[in-house]
């Protein structure tokens, strides 16, 4: 369990602050302020005043993103894995408590967080005192650019932000305003350089700029990983974007990157970043829409594209010489001119591959990296790994048929939700953007290791031994098995966090994660066994498996309650009938199971309503499974009418249910 951390921000009450002396707080306002927010001097044209909701977005936003570096994910000790997750309790003062007291906005909040940082957040919000909101921050943006400026895109200085300002200024010949955030002020005159010869470049569309630079004291620097960085970023954005009366604004990152499908398992989850992950900018979305009172989206055009994708396009755009101006490096506190990429992050190595398989090489030197992806020593230890890690998972992909693909990468069923078109198009929009990287990536390999054998560097013996190019051409590669050709005719399983279904040896399908999807798998797995509608609508709930649920929040809870209290009534008739019929044994499983629930109700809300009134929790029990079966089945017939017609006869729906066996062996 996640040790919790106390925040306490702005100097609330003493009352929150509590007697602890790890608790942890911070100031943005003010001579003791430990978090400091700069924005450029721009010219004229300022906004009076800044909405008190886009102004309390932007301190909760620093105060958050300040705590992710300044509470450590070991701080339980031991193993780093085990101890990723934190629990982080906010107080913080704000102009307008009430709306974000507010379940909705509450809510969306946490939820986009907690996902994008993989942590657990609680908030508590004070009414506070501020002074006025700093110019710098506003200068430059407001009624002199209202109408002129198209779109507002966020701007890092790597590559795929290059490829959206290039695409937007150059291609596209638009007017946006590009929005920098940093913490470290090294990059800066790379930064420059860039703006200087986009705008040389860009001309009449030459693109605004805004840098703004959040900094904290050196003691707050404990934690790297950096995970909530993009809320950061994302909010001030949002701000720009509802300021210039635009219905959205937008991040530009490959595919790849954004669906965040973990190479190996020291990159699970948020351990790889979610910056543009497809659910945060929903969630994103959701969040800044609330605080608008009118759509503001947040998108990423880049999403079916791979990084080698986007050099493509720069060089297309005629813009080539720009890509030695941007900086992808994670290591920026370190680098120097000589050597502005240390070769050694994922950053560098998924930036280097990209510019080789795109044919770029001229416009991105080797010699700026400090260790050369292709022939630099690389010694054991996590650098290899990586490396490795990138590797395999090119080869393996490389070689997968789309099912293999989906059974392989689980979390890909995180992303189908948010995709455009059906679950399976989605699918296979994922399969073919993986496969296409995987083939640019294994293309740099072949070339080079062909390369190595020309030029007898290998019987030389002048290559370093932990080198990519010694490194592949002694590690072979197997891809995954063949799945059993006897499974592959009817099928209904578990993908990661979706179903695959395959119906009469037919193309397969997915099914996006939902209650019903949970009801039908658990029925065809046990053909001809009676199940009660109360009994598999408790034992979902009871789970709590993420992907089984289509709901969520109160009414999710609601759902939860009103089966426990009607499988409450049922087990109790069940035991009368173990203890009639003597079967000491049900009795006993029943026994415990009726003790679990007693448990969750009080635990969650109390017993409630008599059991005498169950009747009427039974019957919304059964109208609600059959409600979502339902669902399923007019999902599955958007791509398999057959499947569809089958189930509508086999399935029998009431109080109790059943799949009547036809024949088949269904592999779930």
């Amino acid at each position: 369990m996640a040790v919790e951390r106390v925040i306490i921000c702005g100097g609330v009450p003493a009352v929150c602050e509590g007697s602890d002396s790890s608790t942890l707080r911070l100031r943005l306002y003010g001579p003791a302020a430990n978090v400091k927010r700069e924005g450029d001097d721009l010219r004229d044209g300022m906004y009076d005043q800044l909405p008190n909701a886009f102004a309390d977005l932007l301190d909760i936003a620093a105060y958050v993103y300040a705590a992710d570096q300044a509470v450590s994910r070991r701080q339980g000790g031991g193993d780093f894995e085990r101890n990723w997750r934190r629990c982080l309790t906010f107080h913080i003062p704000v102009r307008e408590p009430d709306r974000w007291r507010t379940d909705e906005v509450r809510q969306a909040l946490v939820s986009v967080l907690s996902f994008l940082s993989d942590d657990e957040y609680h908030f508590e919000f004070e009414h506070g005192e501020f002074p006025p909101v700093q110019r710098s921050l506003l200068e430059g943006y407001g009624t002199a650019f209202s109408g002129l400026v198209d779109e507002v895109v966020m701007f890092s200085g790597g590559l795929d932000s290059l490829g959206g300002a290039v695409r937007e200024s150059i291609r596209d010949r638009r007017r946006v305003l590009l929005v920098n955030h940093r913490s470290n002020p090294k990059p800066s005159r790379r930064l420059q350089d860039l703006r200087d010869a986009m705008t040389v470049r860009a001309g009449d569309t030459s693109p605004c700029w805004k840098k703004v630079r959040l900094n904290k004291e050196k003691e707050l620097s404990v934690e790297p990983t950096q995970r909530a960085r993009s809320f950061l970023y994302a909010a001030l954005g949002a701000t720009y974007a509802h300021m210039l009366d635009l219905p959205r604004m937008r991040f530009y990152e490959n595919g790849v990157v954004s669906l965040n499908l973990p190479i190996g398992r020291q990159v699970v989850g948020a351990r790889a970043t979610r910056t543009t992950h497809p659910r945060v900018l929903a969630g994103f979305t959701e969040l800044f829409t609330l605080l608008s009172g009118r759509p503001l989206a947040v998108e990423n055009p880049f999403l079916g594209l791979t990084k080698t994708d986007v050099v493509k396009s720069i060089v297309d755009a005629d813009c080539g010489e720009l890509i030695r101006y941007s900086v992808s490096c994670a290591e920026t506190r370190g680098r120097s001119n000589q050597y502005p990429h240390c070769g050694d992050c994922s950053q560098c190595i998924d930036r280097r591959f990209a510019v080789l398989a795109a044919g770029a090489e001229q416009h991105d030197p080797a010699e700026g990296y400090e260790i050369d992806l292709l022939t630099g020593p690389r010694e054991d230890g996590p650098s290899r790994t990586l490396l490795a890690s990138y590797l395999d998972v090119a080869t393996r992909v490389g070689r997968m048929r789309a099912e293999q693909f989906a059974g392989r990468f689980g979390e890909v069923g995180r992303v189908l939700r948010y995709m455009p078109g059906t679950p399976s198009e989605g699918m296979r929009e994922v399969y073919e953007l993986y496969s296409r990287h995987a083939s640019q990536v294994n293309g740099v390999v072949d070339r080079e290791l062909a390369a190595a054998a020309t030029s007898g560097q290998f019987r030389d013996g002048t290559l370093p031994p932990g080198c990519l190019v010694r490194l592949m051409s002694g590690t072979p590669v197997t891809a995954d098995p063949e799945p059993n050709a006897s499974e592959s005719d009817y099928v209904y399983r578990r993908k990661g966090q979706a179903y695959g279904v395959r119906w009469q040896g037919g193309e397969e399908n997915f099914l996006l994660p939902s209650k019903g999807a949970v009801y039908v798998h658990a029925l065809l797995s046990s053909p001809d066994r009676p199940i009660s509608a109360v009994s598999l609508a408790s034992a979902v709930s009871r789970r709590r498996i993420e992907y089984a649920l289509s709901d969520s929040g109160k009414r999710a809870d609601a759902e939860a309650m009103t089966s426990y209290r009607a499988r409450l009534a049922e087990i109790t008739e069940e035991i009368d009938e173990a203890k009639a019929s003597n079967d000491p044994v049900r009795q006993e499983r029943l026994e415990e199971e009726r003790s679990d629930l007693l448990a969750e109700l009080r635990k969650n809300a109390g017993i409630g309503r008599k059991l005498r009134e169950a009747g009427g929790d039974r019957e919304k029990v059964r109208k609600a499974v059959t409600t979502a079966i339902s669902r399923v089945i007019e999902d599955i017939a958007k791509f398999d009418a057959s499947f569809a017609d089958h189930l509508r006869l086999h399935l029998d729906r009431g109080h109790t249910l059943v799949y009547k066996s036809s024949g088949f062996t269904w592999v779930t």
